[in-house]
């Protein structure tokens, strides 16, 4: 499953502790579980996961609850009225698969006049306005730290947007 382009939607108990299992023998998933404790020595501090139902935003909110409890970390999904309805069921079904708190925030990216003019910088508009609304709902819900599923993989690609969300 961990090597999926999509998470599955039929996690079971039986699937969690397989996902377990995988997470205690991989020395990577290891590191970044803690890591997120190393962040968050203080006991309670509250991390927001920008969830878009993907694999890589999945496996960092699983790590991030792994480390900090359920209670300490908050997904976050944008429906920005661009994202397909498939995609927005994906990220609900992830988010309750992986038994996470779960937020949708709502926008529409089409108002955005910057990123309508679909040149190519429309990707650092788009997520600009996602960190903007992140940041919002992060301090809103007392979370420190916001964390996605990007990798080092995105650094070698042209990625404007990456530049947005730092």
């Amino acid at each position: 499953i961990l090597k999926s382009k999509t998470i599955r939607t039929t996690t079971t108990a039986v699937k969690q502790n397989e996902i377990n299992d995988k997470i205690n023998e991989n020395a990577k998933f290891k590191k970044l579980i803690e890591w997120f404790r190393v962040k968050f020595k203080v006991k309670n501090e509250k991390v927001l996961v920008a969830l878009s139902g993907g694999v890589d935003s999945a496996l960092v909110a699983l790590f991030a609850k792994t480390a900090l409890g359920r209670e300490n970390v908050l997904a976050v999904t944008a429906n920005y009225q661009t994202l397909t309805s498939e995609e927005l069921n994906t990220a609900i079904k992830v988010a309750k698969e992986l038994d996470i708190n779960h937020k949708i925030i709502e926008y529409n990216e089409l108002e955005n006049l910057e990123f309508i003019k679909n040149n190519s910088s429309r990707c650092f508009h788009c997520r600009n306005e996602l960190a903007d609304n992140l940041i919002k709902v992060a301090n809103e819900e007392d979370c420190i730290l916001i964390v996605d599923g990007s990798n080092t993989d995105d650094l070698n690609d042209y990625r404007p947007g990456m530049l947005a969300l730092h």
